[in-house]
This record gives C-alpha cells, structure tokens and sequence, in this order.
C-alpha cells in the first residue's frame, strides 16, 4: 500500500535517534507517523494518495494534542505548498530530500 512504502521509506531515511509511531486517539483522530525524539513528538505526517489532498479535522486534532514542530501531509508528487495550521504539503521526494533531513 501507499502508506506503507512511505513508512517504510521514512523509516530507512530518518535520523536515528527519531523513533516512529502510530498516532490514533479514542475518538478516532489519527496520525499515519509520528516522529519521536525521546519522548517529545517532533513531526506529525499525514499520507494522502491524492496529489490535492484536504487537510482533515483529524490530522488536525492530533497536531494540536502532539504540538510537533513539523507538520506535514505527504503525497506521490504534488508540488510543495502551505496549507492551514503550519502544514506542509508536499510529494514523497522532495520530503525524503528536503524536509525529513531537518526533522531532529
């Protein structure tokens, strides 16, 4: 699946002292990934297989319960954009290339 290879690319490309996770709460808010230094959320990241995806009020709900530094919603090759809330739009490459080499 889509969110698989995505995981598993980040997974392989991360810092190592970033650990990934599953975000999902009782009321069904979910996060596809959560990066983790330590015990401090460090990026929340949505995987969409549209290349104009929504920001969904759920993806939204977990950054505000996480407050990441860095938020983003990824995609098989959209170009990379704002949208609400800080977060980044942004295709699969240009994350692995440019954005996850930040995350610390």
């Amino acid at each position: 699946s889509w969110e698989g290879y995505v995981a598993e690319q980040i997974a392989v490309c991360k810092n190592p002292e970033l650990q990934l996770y599953y975000y999902r709460t009782h009321d069904g808010a979910e996060c596809d990934i959560v990066l983790v230094k330590g015990i401090k959320p460090v990026a929340c990241i949505e995987i969409k297989l549209s290349n104009a995806p929504q920001v969904s009020k759920g993806f939204i709900n977990c950054t505000e319960d996480l407050k990441p530094k860095h938020k983003f919603i990824i995609t098989p090759e959209s170009e990379t954009y704002p949208a609400q809330q800080g977060i980044i739009i942004t295709g699969i490459q240009a994350f692995l290339k440019k954005y996850l080499p930040l995350i610390k």
